[in-house]
């Protein structure tokens, strides 16, 4: 991917993020059912996963450059 496209796919899961805790904080409190509880659950693991990409996306531009110095170092031996 190049940086383009992966700075567009950050935005997108920041505005999903977003979107997501709005819905979370709107219906935060509101239903005394187990169901919620779950609900709240698997936000948490949604959000966590997605805070998790977020930071793989952030480190892909540092692979690509360690993997550029890796390979021009074993050219240059």
């Amino acid at each position: 991917m190049e940086k383009e496209e992966l700075q567009k796919v950050l935005l997108e899961q920041i505005d999903f993020r977003r979107r997501l805790e709005q819905e979370f904080h709107a219906l935060k409190g509101t239903s005394p059912f187990p169901v919620f509880h779950n609900f709240q659950d698997q936000m948490k693991r949604e959000l966590a996963y997605r805070e998790e990409m977020v930071q793989q996306l952030q480190m892909i531009p540092y692979a690509n450059i360690i993997r550029k110095e890796k390979i021009s170092s074993h050219l240059n031996k």
